[in-house]
């Protein structure tokens, strides 16, 4: 990895403090029974760079380094179900606060009551999962010296013997 993406790649803890807490700056109740937690300095690190989507394809050890913290660390915060927890949290969060205001932009269209609101609102629904939208989608036309493309498409099936000649 070159030098200059290792550093676009680093963020100090008090970098991704400032993305946003996914807990709010309280502690994370862990599994039953388990005492309440709180991110480690070292957490708040890994967390910012396996935030960062240059970092995706990067190894643990590359992470580790990344985060300025060991690879045992690193397998052991990864192992941890709170930590996982929480990082999903932090990933929910920063893309909620990325497209909340597209969705605010797309409500407020979708309310005016003409054709104008239309595309807003299917959208909307759709991500709600109320809605489905088809697509029903015919071919038409015809290929030069050859005919309509549904006979062109069909004779090219039956020559090849993935159908059979006369059917459809």
């Amino acid at each position: 990895m070159a030098e200059e993406e290792k550093m676009a790649l680093s963020v100090t803890p008090a970098c991704a403090r400032e993305a946003g807490d996914a807990s709010g700056g309280r502690s994370i109740s862990g599994p039953e029974g388990a005492r309440d937690w709180k991110p480690s300095n070292g957490q708040w690190r890994l967390a910012s760079v396996m935030m960062n989507p240059a970092a995706a394809g990067l190894s643990v050890a590359e992470k580790a380094t990344l985060a300025g913290i060991s690879e045992r660390s690193c397998k052991r915060y990864l192992a941890d179900p709170r930590f996982r927890e929480w990082v999903a949290g932090l990933f929910r969060q920063g893309v909620f606060d990325e497209i909340a205001p597209i969705l605010d932009a797309a409500q407020r269209v979708a309310r005016v009551a003409t054709k104008d609101g239309f595309n807003d609102r299917r959208m909307l629904l759709e991500m709600a999962g109320l809605v489905e939208t088809t697509v029903n989608q015919r071919h038409s036309g015809e290929v030069k010296g050859h005919g309509p493309v549904q006979y062109v498409i069909i004779e090219a099936l039956e020559e090849c013997g993935a159908v059979e000649p006369g059917g459809d």
